[in-house]
């Protein structure tokens, strides 16, 4: 698949699952767009334009940089600690909300205007997890979170059907 001339923003791209995907956008001929905590491994191969962002902060200006029109939106930082349910601190619950969902929703909000003013349509993809849906001893945090992010997935899918920006979810266990 090509996606020369489409400009593509990959959040979470300095490592794992977003970091591959940004390879793949760029290899596939994508206008990257990265934007992370840190700078992505071999930053200068993925031919793209980093933008330095914590998505547990306010976005801010971090995205007025982005062009006027996006075609796809990749949001997929994350982070897991595998505990017990009885060991697992509320504010690791907190974290993984803020991280996992009012990131995607910050991020959504910044980016929605230029989604939506792609010819033929834009897509987000969002990454959750199977633990979400089938239950994983250890999970309870990161489930509640990635459950939430699969909530918000369906309500936007609809919200924006109509607008031809589509919204979808994947899950990797």
């Amino acid at each position: 698949m090509t996606f020369s001339g489409k400009n593509i923003l990959v959040v979470g791209a300095s490592s794992g699952i977003g970091l591959a995907t940004a390879q793949r956008l760029s290899a596939d001929g994508a206008t990257l767009f990265t934007a992370s905590r840190s700078l992505p491994a071999d930053l200068a191969a993925l031919h793209s334009t980093h933008l330095t962002y914590d998505a547990t902060q306010p976005v801010g200006t971090t995205f007025d940089a982005l062009p006027d029109v996006l075609h796809g939106l990749v949001y997929c930082p994350g982070s897991i600690k595998l505990r017990p349910f009885e060991r697992v601190p509320l504010d690791d619950f907190r974290a993984d909300f803020e991280l996992s969902v009012l990131g995607a929703v910050q991020v959504l909000q910044a980016t929605a205007k230029r989604l939506k003013k792609a010819e033929g349509g834009a897509s987000v993809v969002l990454f959750s997890t199977v633990a979400a849906a089938v239950g994983m001893s250890f999970h309870t945090s990161i489930a509640t979170a990635k459950a939430a992010l699969e909530g918000l997935t369906r309500a936007l899918a609809a919200e924006y059907a109509g607008s031809g920006l589509r919204v979808n979810c994947l899950a990797r266990a």
